[in-house]
């Protein structure tokens, strides 16, 4: 029997020793590994915590075909992805909608553009069929994978990479119908 085997034991088991052994042992590794990629040391904390909340919450359920420390890699490695994704996404309309006008003033009105196509893009999610949407919101929301959102569902993965993908279209059409509104205010306001 293995250390980590012996480890994936005991955390069945529901002995949180083996769980505080395994944090210690990880943990700092972990997060020195998301920080040298990510720009700020409180994201990375955030992540590798998410990554063994994760872990405790499936400790029942794991079945593991490689090492603890594998395992966890690889988790964080999804979940900086998921981050970066959902970050460079958010970070882009931002930028687009903050950089049309400097001046203070007018930053409170591009700041609530912000936020209405925000909202207007909730409102359309909400729109999608039910099945679909609740797909979308595991992925983009909660930052599930294809894998386990399908076992969460009970369909297979396939169904959930079909659901993601008509969202994704259904959504990037508001989308480019609505990233224009901001474009339009600032040119019918830049000639008044």
């Amino acid at each position: 029997m293995t250390i980590d085997t012996m480890f994936i034991e005991k955390l069945k088991a529901d002995c949180p020793k083996a769980f505080e052994t395994v944090y210690n042992t990880y943990a700092p590794q972990l997060i020195n590994y998301s920080a040298a990629r990510l720009s700020s040391l409180e994201e990375s904390r955030d992540l590798v915590h998410d990554v063994f909340v994760s872990f405790y919450e499936r400790r029942a359920t794991l079945d593991l075909n490689v090492s603890v420390r594998t395992y966890l890699f690889a988790a964080l490695k999804y979940k900086m992805i998921d981050h970066i994704r959902k970050n460079t996404h958010r970070k882009y309309y931002k930028e687009m909608v903050l950089s049309m006008d400097q001046h203070t003033e007018e930053s409170v009105f591009d700041q609530t553009v912000y936020n209405n196509l925000n909202c207007i893009m909730d409102q359309e999610v909400s729109r999608l069929p039910g099945r679909m949407r609740e797909t979308f919101i595991l992925s983009r929301q909660h930052h599930l994978s294809v894998t386990e959102i399908a076992a969460e569902m009970r369909v297979s993965e396939q169904t959930v990479k079909n659901q993601l993908s008509t969202a994704l279209k259904k959504l990037r059409v508001v989308l480019n119908r609505i990233a224009l509104i901001p474009l339009l205010i600032w040119l019918l306001g830049s000639t008044l």
